[in-house]
């Protein structure tokens, strides 16, 4: 027997069973006055509950209606019989049970599938979160390098322009960048003595010079030095 007359044996099958379910369930009515065309939605539910059958079997994982050898075949359209005429008789309450399993299996789902999209959703944003950490980390360290950059083009500069060497134009930079910057604070660069002896020659050339603010003793740098920077980016424009 090919699939094709088994599909439409299991038709044949849930539309007389659902029919004759139906009359069963029309002659279980408690009726007061014979009304014969009340038959019709009986039948009509019966055949709808039969046909919406397969759908049952298939949520509760039976395999009665699956294409088998032929000594099993008829056996489970024994049982298919059955079970349509039994759906079909109590038709209402059957399609109601079903419409309430297929609602909370379909809602159920729908949660899965919502949690799924959330976590999902929360994996992107913790995604997106680290890409833009090492996009600021980036960012960060392509600012640092720029400072470190331009600090070490100046004091190269400030090294070549005023003779100086590395240490003493550091001790510059400072100086310039800072307007006002106490001793102390210098003293960080290198060596007290170091520092003084540099701090000494800067003030011998005019480049900073020293003053006495509320007794504390400051290093400014000098006119002349900032003359000869803007002559210098005179200079460099040109």
């Amino acid at each position: 027997m090919k699939e094709s007359n088994h599909i439409k044996i299991l038709i044949s099958i849930a539309v007389i069973a659902g029919a004759m379910g139906g009359i069963g369930n029309y002659l279980m009515m408690d009726m007061e006055v014979d009304d014969r065309t009340s038959i019709i939605k009986p039948i009509f539910l019966g055949i709808i509950a039969a046909a919406v059958l397969p759908l049952f079997l298939k949520l509760v994982s039976s395999n009665i209606l699956d294409f088998v050898d032929e000594h099993l075949r008829f056996k489970n359209y024994t049982y298919f019989v059955s079970l349509c005429l039994l759906a079909a008789l109590f038709g209402d309450v059957f399609l109601q049970g079903i419409y309430a399993k297929v609602f909370n299996e379909l809602t159920e789902e729908i949660a899965t599938i919502d949690k799924k999209v959330e976590s999902s959703n929360e994996k992107a944003d913790y995604a997106l979160y680290n890409i833009k950490l090492e996009n600021d980390k980036k960012k960060d360290l392509g600012s640092a390098k720029e400072i470190r950059d331009h600090r070490d083009q100046k004091i190269s500069d400030y090294a070549k322009d005023f003779k100086l060497n590395k240490a003493e134009a550091a001790i510059l930079f400072e100086i310039k960048e800072n307007k006002i910057s106490e001793p102390d604070e210098l003293y960080k660069l290198g060596d007290k003595a170091a520092v003084d002896k540099a701090l000494s020659k800067f003030k011998k050339e005019d480049l900073v010079k020293e003053l006495d603010l509320n007794n504390t003793k400051v290093i400014v740098p000098q006119t002349k030095f900032m003359t000869n920077l803007s002559t210098m980016k005179n200079s460099a424009s040109n």
